[in-house]
C-alpha cells in the first residue's frame, strides 16, 4: 500500500515512442513515472520524467532498479508489421522475449506490480465479420501478430500465477505525431488528401 503523500510509481517501457512518450507525458502529474527505452531522451519528455536508457533483452543490469515500481505499462516493442517481417529474429527478442524478462523482473518484485500491455490487432489476422469484436478468433496472419499473441499470453499467465492484475490493449493504426511515419494508414490518408491524390485501400473487394 502506497503512503498517501506519495504518488504510485510508475515504469513505461518503450517510452520515447509515439504513445508510450504521450502517455508518460500526460500522466506525470499523477504518477512518478520512470521511462525505460533503448533510445535516447529527446526534448519532447516532460523534465520531471525519470529515464533509464536500455534494453529489455538486457533486463539482468536493472533488476534493482525495477524493484521499486507498482505498475508496468510495457510498450517496448518492434513497431511496425514491415519490421517484423523483414527482422524475425529482432522481433522475437524485443516482443517475447523482452516480454519475459519484463515478466521475471515483475515476478521478483515483492510488490508484483500490474502491467498493462500494449497488443496490435494483428493478433485478430483478417477477421471475416467487421467492426471486429475483442471476443473475436485470435488467428494471426504474420510474424507480428504471432509474436504479440505469445507476449499476451506470457503476461496472462503472469497475472493468474501472481493474482496481480493485468491488462492487454490491441492498438490499431495509432497516429497523432509529427514524428510518425509518414506511410502509416492516417498520415499517409492525410498527406493524400491535401495533394488531392486518390485514397487507396489494400485488400478491399
Amino acid at each position: 500500500m502506497n503512503d498517501l503523500n506519495t504518488k504510485p510509481k510508475i515504469l513505461i517501457t518503450g517510452g520515447l515512442g509515439l504513445i508510450g512518450n504521450y502517455l508518460a507525458n500526460s500522466i506525470i502529474g499523477l504518477f512518478d513515472v520512470t521511462i525505460f527505452d533503448i533510445a535516447q531522451m529527446n526534448n519532447q519528455t516532460d523534465e520531471r520524467i525519470n529515464y533509464i536508457q536500455g534494453d529489455v533483452n538486457e533486463i539482468e543490469d536493472y533488476f534493482t532498479s525495477f524493484d521499486r515500481f507498482d505498475g508496468i505499462i510495457h510498450f517496448a516493442s518492434v513497431s511496425r508489421v514491415i519490421t517484423a517481417e523483414n527482422e524475425p529474429l529482432k522481433t522475437w527478442e524485443t516482443i517475447i522475449q523482452g516480454t519475459q524478462n519484463i515478466i521475471r523482473v515483475a515476478s521478483q518484485s515483492q510488490k508484483h506490480p500490474w502491467i498493462i500491455y500494449g497488443s496490435s490487432r494483428e493478433v485478430y489476422g483478417e477477421p471475416i465479420i467487421c467492426p471486429v469484436k475483442e471476443t473475436a478468433p485470435l488467428l494471426p496472419i504474420n510474424r507480428y501478430g504471432t509474436a504479440k499473441l505469445c507476449a499476451e499470453q506470457l503476461i496472462s499467465n503472469y497475472s493468474r500465477i501472481t493474482n496481480a492484475h493485468s491488462v492487454i490493449l490491441r492498438f490499431s493504426n495509432v497516429y497523432g505525431s509529427i514524428n510518425d511515419h509518414l506511410d502509416r494508414v492516417v498520415p499517409k490518408f492525410i498527406v493524400q488528401a491535401l495533394l488531392g491524390q486518390p485514397l487507396i485501400l489494400q485488400g478491399i473487394t
